[in-house]
């Protein structure tokens, strides 16, 4: 893709991969290395990635956009859905602006790390102003939880996805926000169930029982950040019960199929099985 396409971009967690990569080898100088592009990559999102609005109104414009391939829900009914597609930059995205913010966290870490005391300050700035710009554009406190933008400026709560996750995994609240993030996300109408962590909550009108992608499909990716996520809250009952979810869903289908999927359906079939969501698409040999 160009770089003027909004598929451009992929969910971003390369920041935080490297710090483990640090605390795992010591590795100063793979840190001088990958720091000016993770730079790079932080400012083009700053340059090309701002939320873009009409002039009618002017909330949380400093919020980001992509889309939603570059989110990877690719069918999700996010931004208006892909036929909206011109008017994705109008939405404000959780998932990005997330994960921008939790790259600014990384780059200062790192740069404290390498020894540049002025990076250091440049990228701790930037943490503390991407973050209050997250909280006050994506969490609503009534409902302890991130949302998206819309154009309006008001929370997308008709259309809660798995992105929320993102404001978890980016330790953009304290502990006893979190806690309530992570319980809320469990109910039955949102992303509970017999397979927890649906793509899409069991109440919206497109959710699909047999998954449908990214309109009910559970992804184990996003099992994995979530669980991430709980761990680095110190959650481990919330950890524990996606982690043994996830893990009894998989080997079900495994012992059946003989392999593992790229995403589950997120109800049991109607012979009372856990079956893979995509048929021999998504299956891995």
């Amino acid at each position: 893709h160009s770089l003027s396409s909004s598929q451009v971009t992929n969910p971003f967690f390369l920041g935080t991969v490297e710090l483990e990569l640090f605390n795992e080898y010591h590795d100063v100088a793979r840190l001088e290395e990958v720091f000016p592009k993770l730079e790079a990559y932080f400012s083009w999102i700053e340059t090309n990635r701002k939320r873009r609005t009409s002039g009618l109104e002017n909330n949380c414009w400093h919020t980001y956009w992509h889309s939603n391939l570059s989110s990877g829900m690719d069918n999700s009914p996010r931004g208006g859905g892909n036929e909206n597609w011109e008017n994705f930059s109008s939405y404000g995205w959780v998932d990005i602006a997330a994960q921008q913010l939790l790259l600014a966290k990384d780059l200062e870490k790192m740069a404290g790390i390498i020894g540049d005391q002025a990076k250091q300050v440049v990228y701790k700035e930037f943490s503390l102003e991407l973050e209050d710009n997250f909280i006050s554009c994506h969490y609503d406190e009534e409902s302890a939880f991130f949302f998206d933008l819309l154009p309006s400026g008001e929370f997308d709560k008709e259309n809660p996805t798995l992105a929320f996750i993102w404001g978890l995994v980016a330790k953009s609240v304290d502990k006893n926000v979190a806690d309530l993030i992570f319980t809320n996300a469990l109910d039955a109408d949102m992303f509970g169930g017999e397979v927890l962590l649906p793509s899409l909550p069991r109440s919206h009108q497109l959710f699909s029982s047999e998954g449908d992608y990214w309109r009910g499909g559970a992804w184990p990716p996003y099992w994995w950040l979530y669980i991430y996520a709980a761990e680095e809250y110190e959650n481990g009952q919330a950890a524990t019960l996606v982690r043994q979810n996830a893990l009894d869903i998989i080997f079900k289908v495994w012992e059946r199929t003989g392999t593992v999927y790229e995403y589950y359906a997120p109800s049991y079939n109607v012979s009372g099985e856990f079956v893979p969501g995509s048929g021999d698409v998504g299956k891995y040999n």
